[in-house]
């Protein structure tokens, strides 16, 4: 596993969220269309419009999910084979509940905030196992 590997999730996550939000757009640009009761039957209405992209919005993150799924996977999978019992909590922490640095340490080490710790533990940890 390497740490590119690891902030992949992170990086799938932040694309969900940003699908989520713009599917939550759209929902609130449709809500007046929707409350006044008189819709367009024509297809290039902005209802139908926006209807279409909340579909492909959808697809696209059903597709994420299942990505994240996937590299979710892979990651407990590498976890099961980490002896480092200090290193398995960095990795559940930062990529698995999706804490920042800062709070990784914390949870991680008693009494330390510095965000740099965890990660420095983790970066030298992956650089060993190589």
């Amino acid at each position: 596993m390497t740490l590119e590997e690891l902030k992949t999730v992170s990086h799938i996550r932040k694309e969900i969220d940003l699908i989520e939000q713009s599917i939550a757009e759209l929902d609130s640009l449709l809500l007046p269309a929707r409350q006044g009761g008189a819709r367009s039957t024509q297809p290039s209405s902005p209802v139908e419009s926006h209807l279409r992209k909340k579909l492909t919005l959808e697809a696209r993150l059903r597709r994420k999910q299942g990505e994240l799924l996937d590299a979710l996977e892979n990651v407990l999978d590498w976890l099961d084979t980490v002896d480092d019992g200090n290193i398995r909590s960095i990795v559940t922490a930062r990529y698995i509940l999706k804490k920042s640095w800062k709070e990784t340490a914390a949870m991680c080490y008693e009494g330390i905030t510095d965000k740099s710790v965890p990660y420095n533990a983790l970066k030298n940890y992956l650089k060993r196992a190589d």
